[in-house]
Parts: structure tokens; C-alpha cells; sequence
């Protein structure tokens, strides 16, 4: 195994297919694979018990160099502590494919919580189907971070719905709140977003009727006639 340089950003993307697989080294078993049809992968040589093993993490560009590195040194300090990081992350990966995909949770949202329970939920049902299943629904549920969250209020507001984006974040942050709250997310990345619409608040002046109806309900109301009075002169004086 040849001995190389530190890989750099313009290495890894500088190397093309060969008619068969090959792998490059930068030492310490940290390398890549190239696949005929030019897939790269990031590689892991090491040795558990006395035996050579190997790991491969995520393919490049999923995975960049400094996100590689980390990986690495995740994967070392696993080692050095006496376990087997290939184990670790055939785990990990098989519970990640398990997960539930953002479409599940609105499933089960709607089923278990907002249908049956609030007034809003087919309005909750009309916001996820509109927006969020459509841009999230094949991902993991736990792999939605902040930076999702906020393009996904950014392309609603683009499109001149502002408050809509807003209706959008809560309607969102009720949903990964109550996916906490039911096992399925340790963390909910609509916590700290902010809703980028300008509200406008609604007034509205009661009509005739209305101020008829009010006054004479006061008049024929068990309230004392000092309440009475007291709310019938707010009503005079606006």
C-alpha cells in the first residue's frame, strides 16, 4: 500500500474511473475507492482483534473530505476504546434505514394526534400534503436539520406566501413536537426557526345588529346593573 500525501478537496475530485476498481491511499488505512463507473467511496483499514477489517462510509460527494476526517476520527476513538466500529456502523446504518420518513410522521401526526384531536387538523392534513410531504417526504425524519426547516419557509415565502410559511412553521413544529413526544425524534429542528411573513393584524368593527344584540344581552344578562352599566359605557366610548 502506497503512501500518499493528505488527500485535498481538488485530489478526490480530480480522480476519474478505470476500466477496473482501484483505491488510493493518504495512510494510517484512510483512503478511497473508485468504482468503473466512477463512484467514490471512502475507505477505512484497520485491525479488531487481531484481525484486518474494513469500513466503508459514505460515498463522495454525499460525504466531503472534512466530513470524511470527522467520520475517521470518530470511528478511531470507537477502536480505541475496545470496540468494533464496523459493528457500530452497520448498526447505525441499519437503524437509519428503519427510521421513519418524514411521510410516516405525517401519517401517523394526523392519525394519532391531529385528526382526532384538534379542530385544526384537516387544516394541519391540507398544510403537509401541500408543502412538506412534497419536499420531504422520502427523507428521514431524523436527518431534517435547521438549514431544511428554513429553505423550506424560504421557498413558500418566494412564491409571495409569507404568512402562509408562517401557518407552515407552526403547523411543522407542533408535528416534530409531538414526533418527540412519541419516541420517534430526540431533537426538533423547527424550534428556533422564525416564520418569515409579516402578520397583519385583523380589526373589525361590529354592526348594527351585533351592537343591538350586545347591548340588549347585557339589559337581560344576570350581571350586576353596575357591570352592566360599566360595559355599556365602554360600548358608548369605544
Amino acid at each position: 500500500m502506497a503512501v500518499r500525501k493528505r488527500f485535498t478537496n481538488a485530489q478526490i475530485k480530480a480522480l476519474k474511473p478505470k476500466p477496473g476498481r482501484y483505491e488510493v491511499w493518504e495512510g494510517g488505512g484512510f483512503g478511497m475507492r473508485v468504482s468503473p463507473r466512477g463512484i467514490k467511496s471512502w475507505i477505512w483499514l484497520f485491525r479488531f482483534e487481531g484481525k484486518s477489517r474494513r469500513v466503508t462510509f459514505v460515498t463522495y460527494p454525499n460525504m466531503n473530505l472534512h466530513s470524511a476526517r470527522v467520520a475517521l476520527t470518530n470511528a478511531q476513538e470507537r477502536l480505541s476504546k475496545g470496540d468494533d466500529p464496523g459493528k457500530i456502523l452497520k448498526d447505525e446504518r441499519q437503524a437509519e434505514r428503519q427510521a421513519e420518513t418524514v411521510t410516516d410522521v405525517v401519517n401517523r401526526y394526523l392519525a394519532e394526534y391531529a385528526l382526532p384531536n384538534k379542530r385544526s387538523g384537516p387544516e394541519d392534513e391540507r398544510i403537509l400534503r401541500k408543502d412538506v410531504t412534497p419536499r420531504w417526504g422520502h427523507r428521514k425524519a431524523v436527518n431534517i436539520k435547521r438549514r431544511d426547516v428554513a429553505e423550506l419557509l424560504r421557498a413558500i415565502a418566494d412564491r409571495g406566501a409569507g404568512v402562509q410559511a408562517n401557518r407552515t412553521l407552526s403547523v411543522v413544529r407542533r408535528m416534530f413536537n409531538w414526533a418527540m413526544s412519541a419516541g420517534i425524534l430526540e431533537t426538533n429542528p423547527a424550534t428556533l426557526a422564525e416564520g418569515p411573513g409579516v402578520e397583519t393584524p385583523r380589526t373589525r368593527n361590529l354592526t348594527p345588529v351585533e351592537l343591538r344584540t350586545f347591548w340588549n344581552g347585557l339589559t337581560n344578562s344576570t350581571l350586576s346593573e353596575a357591570t352592566q352599566l360599566g360595559l355599556q359605557f365602554m360600548l358608548v366610548v369605544a
